[in-house]
C-alpha cells in the first residue's frame, strides 16, 4: 500500500506471526542492574517547631518487686469455700430419699390395705374403711351358716362365691371361714371364698396285731390307713413278737391316727443259780426267782432221796430269761451190794472205761445229756447210777467241740441201774 492511500474497509489483515500477549507488566531481564527511581513527589519535611513537647514524668504508686526475669509475680487465686456448697447438696439428697419413702409408703399401705386372696382371688381388706368407699360394698359375716344361706346373703349384695370342703368339727355344710373377712368393703361382682366343713373324717376299728411279728402289724396298720411306733423290750416271748398296742384292739380312731406298738426283742440273760445239793422245792423255788423255770428229773443215786444232784446250765453260767434249767433230783439209792471196782480195759486212745459196778436189778431214768459238755453228761449220768463211756466223732463246727452229739440209750428211757450208757462227743479238728 503506498502512502497516502487510505485503507480499504474492513478488519485490518491478521500479522504474520503469533499474536503479543496481553498487556502486562514488562519484567526487567534477570542480569539487569536494579535501578532506584526517584519518589515522584519530594517528601515535605516536617518543621522541627510543630514537634509535640515531651511528655511530662506522671508519678506511679510503687508496685510488687519483680522476679528475676523481670516480670511480676503471679496474684495467688480467690479462695474458694466448697463446704457450704456440699451441705447444700447433702440436704438435697437427704430431702428426695425422703419424698421417695413417704411416696413408696402411702403405695404399700393401699396395697395392703387392697390385697387380693391367694386362693379365690377375691380382694382382701384387712383394715376396714381404709379405701375409698365409694363403689364398694361391706362384707357380711357369714361364718357358721350353712352354705346354701351364706351363698345367698353375699349374692344379695353383688358379690360371686367360691366353696371348698374341708374336714372339721363342726356339721357337714357349715361354713368355717371366709375371705374377705367380714366388715371388709370391696366391690360389686368380686368373689367371697368359703370353706365348708364336710364333716368330721370316718373312724375305724383299730386292729388287732397282738401275737404278730411287726412286719405282719405294720402292713395290717397300714392298709387300714393307720400310722404306728414301736418300741422293744425283753421279753420271753419270741423276739419280734408285738406283746402289747395302744389304742387297743376295736377302738375307733380317725383315719391317720398313731397306733404304738411294744414288740419284744427276747428274753434277757439271767445268771444261772447253784442249787446242786438243795431239796428238789428249795431248788425250783430258787430258780424261778431268778427268772428260770426248773425241769426236773429223777435219777438213781447214792444221795438222800429228793436232793438235787446235777443240773444244767451249771451254776454261774448266763440263760436267757424264762428258759428251762434242768436238775436231776436223786431217787435214792436202789439197793443191792455196794460197788466194787473193777479192772478197765480202754477200747481205744480216746475212749475211756470208767470202773464197772454190779448193777442192781431196778429200772431207774436214764438222763437226756445230749447237746452237754462232756464233763457235765458224764457227771449226770454217773450221778444217775450209770457207768459211762464216750467216743469221739469229728465235727466241722467248732462250737460242737467237747459236746455231746448222741447217747446210747437214749435219754428220757429207762435201763438198769449201774448199766453202761456211751455218749458219742464231737471233736473239732480245724
Amino acid at each position: 500500500m503506498s502512502a497516502g492511500t487510505p485503507p480499504p474497509d474492513g478488519p485490518p489483515p491478521p500479522p504474520d506471526g503469533p499474536p503479543p500477549p496481553p498487556d502486562r507488566p514488562q519484567l526487567p531481564p534477570e542480569d539487569a542492574p536494579t535501578v532506584y527511581e526517584p519518589y515522584p513527589e519530594p517528601v515535605e519535611e516536617i518543621p522541627p517547631t510543630e514537634l509535640l513537647p515531651p511528655a511530662a514524668p506522671v508519678d506511679m504508686p510503687p508496685g510488687p518487686p519483680l522476679d528475676p526475669m523481670g516480670l511480676p509475680p503471679e496474684e495467688p487465686e480467690p479462695s474458694r469455700e466448697l463446704w457450704p456448697w456440699l451441705l447444700l447438696l447433702l440436704v438435697l439428697v437427704i430431702g428426695g430419699l425422703l419424698a421417695a419413702y413417704l411416696l413408696t409408703r402411702n403405695n404399700d399401705d393401699n396395697n395392703a390395705n387392697t390385697g387380693t386372696n391367694a386362693t379365690t382371688g377375691a380382694p382382701v381388706q384387712t383394715t376396714p374403711g381404709t379405701v375409698p368407699t365409694k363403689n364398694t360394698v361391706k362384707v357380711p359375716a357369714v361364718v357358721g351358716l350353712k352354705q346354701a344361706e351364706a351363698e345367698s346373703q353375699l349374692k344379695a349384695l353383688g358379690f360371686a362365691t367360691q366353696a371348698r370342703k374341708q374336714s372339721s368339727a363342726k356339721p357337714g355344710g357349715t361354713v368355717v371361714a371366709q375371705s374377705p373377712a367380714a366388715g371388709a368393703r370391696i366391690k360389686r361382682g368380686s368373689v367371697v371364698g368359703l370353706t365348708v366343713s364336710s364333716g368330721a373324717p370316718a373312724k375305724k376299728g383299730v386292729p388287732d396285731v397282738v401275737g404278730k411279728t411287726a412286719a405282719e402289724a405294720s402292713s395290717q396298720l397300714t392298709d387300714a390307713g393307720l400310722k404306728l411306733t414301736t418300741k422293744e423290750v425283753n421279753s420271753t416271748k419270741q423276739a419280734g413278737t408285738v406283746i402289747s398296742q395302744s389304742p387297743t384292739a376295736g377302738t375307733d380312731v380317725a383315719k391317720g391316727s398313731t397306733v404304738a406298738l411294744t414288740v419284744s426283742k427276747g428274753p434277757a440273760d439271767v445268771s444261772v443259780p447253784d442249787v446242786v445239793g438243795l431239796k428238789r422245792a428249795d431248788a425250783e423255788k430258787k430258780l424261778r426267782q431268778a427268772g428260770l423255770e426248773p425241769n426236773a428229773h429223777g435219777v438213781a443215786s447214792q444221795k438222800k432221796a429228793g436232793t438235787v444232784v446235777a443240773q444244767h446250765p451249771a451254776a454261774g453260767d448266763s440263760a436267757p430269761q424264762g428258759s428251762q434249767v434242768r436238775i436231776n433230783v436223786s431217787n435214792g439209792p436202789s439197793g443191792a451190794t455196794t460197788p466194787t471196782p473193777t479192772a478197765t480195759t480202754p477200747t481205744t486212745p480216746t475212749t475211756t472205761t470208767p470202773p464197772t459196778t454190779t448193777a442192781p436189778t431196778g429200772k431207774v431214768d436214764v438222763p437226756d445229756v445230749t447237746g452237754e459238755d462232756e464233763q457235765q453228761a458224764t457227771s449226770d449220768l454217773e450221778d444217775a447210777g450209770f457207768v459211762v463211756q464216750s467216743t469221739d466223732r469229728p465235727v466241722d463246727d467248732e462250737t460242737q467241740d467237747g459236746v455231746v452229739q448222741s447217747q446210747r440209750p437214749a435219754g428220757g428211757g429207762q435201763a438198769s441201774s449201774g448199766s453202761t450208757v456211751t455218749i458219742v462227743v464231737g471233736r473239732f479238728s480245724g
